[in-house]
C-alpha cells in the first residue's frame, strides 16, 4: 500500500523541501512565526516538487486561558500546534478540536488515566526532542513512557523531525522504527509518519 509520508515539523528551507521529496515525503508542515504567510516562491517550489506544504505555528501555553486566547479566531488553513507547559494545558490541548497536534516534550505532564480520557488530538514527538532527551536519563525515561502509553492505548501519535537543516531529516521508515523502538515494539509505527499527520495536512488544505 502506498503511503503519503508526512513530516509535520520542518523549517522553511528550499533545500529541506528538496531533501524531503528525495526521501519519499508527500507533505510537510513548515514552522513560521505568528502572522507569517508561506512566501509565494516557496509555495511554487513545493508545488513543483509535488509536496503539500502547510504553514505550522507552535504556541507555548501554561494554562487553559492561554490556550483559549491563542485559539481565538485561528485561521483554518494552518497547522496549529500547542506545547503544553502544565497538566491543565495538556488536557485542554488534547481535547480542543481547534488544536491540530500537541507537542510532546521531556518535561511534559504524565499521560495518565485522566489525561487518556480526554485524549483526542495527536501528540507530536519530534526527533529533535528525542535527541535532547538523550542527554538526561530522566528525560529519556519520560519520552519512552509516553510512547509506550500512547501506543498501548492506541492513541493518535505523530513523529516529526523538527529539522532545521537537511542533515536532521530522516527517511520515513526510520522515523516509524524509532517510535516503535522507544515504545518497545518490533514493527514500525507507520501511521505516525503517514496517515495521522497527512490527515492533518489534508484538513488544513480543505480536503477533509
Amino acid at each position: 500500500m502506498t503511503r503519503d509520508y508526512t513530516d509535520l515539523w520542518v523549517s522553511p528551507d528550499p533545500e529541506i523541501l528538496k531533501r524531503l521529496r528525495a526521501l519519499g515525503y508527500s507533505a510537510c508542515g513548515l514552522e513560521l512565526g505568528y502572522g507569517e504567510a508561506l512566501p509565494q516562491p516557496f509555495a511554487r517550489a513545493a508545488a513543483e516538487l509535488g509536496i503539500s506544504a502547510v504553514v505550522k505555528r507552535i504556541y507555548r501555553a501554561g494554562s487553559r486561558q492561554e490556550i483559549l486566547e491563542k485559539l481565538r479566531g485561528r485561521p483554518g488553513n494552518i497547522i496549529l500546534s500547542v506545547m503544553p507547559l502544565s497538566r491543565e494545558a495538556l488536557m485542554v490541548a488534547l481535547r480542543d478540536e481547534r488544536v491540530d497536534t500537541v507537542i510532546a516534550h521531556p518535561e511534559m505532564a504524565e499521560v495518565d488515566r485522566n489525561v487518556l480520557e480526554v485524549y483526542q488530538n495527536p501528540l507530536e514527538i519530534s526527533l529533535a526532542a528525542v535527541r535532547e532527551s538523550l542527554k538526561d536519563f530522566r528525560r529519556l525515561k519520560n519520552i519512552v513512557r509516553l510512547c509506550q502509553t500512547c501506543i498501548a492505548e492506541e492513541k493518535p501519535l505523530v513523529i516529526s523531525s523538527g529539522a532545521r537543516n537537511i542533515y536532521e531529516l530522516r527517511k520515513p521508515r526510520q522515523m516509524a522504527y524509532l517510535l516503535s523502538a522507544l515504545a518497545g515494539y518490533d514493527n514500525p509505527w507507520d501511521e505516525a509518519v503517514s496517515t495521522t499527520p497527512y490527515t492533518v495536512v489534508r484538513r488544513c488544505i480543505g480536503f477533509v
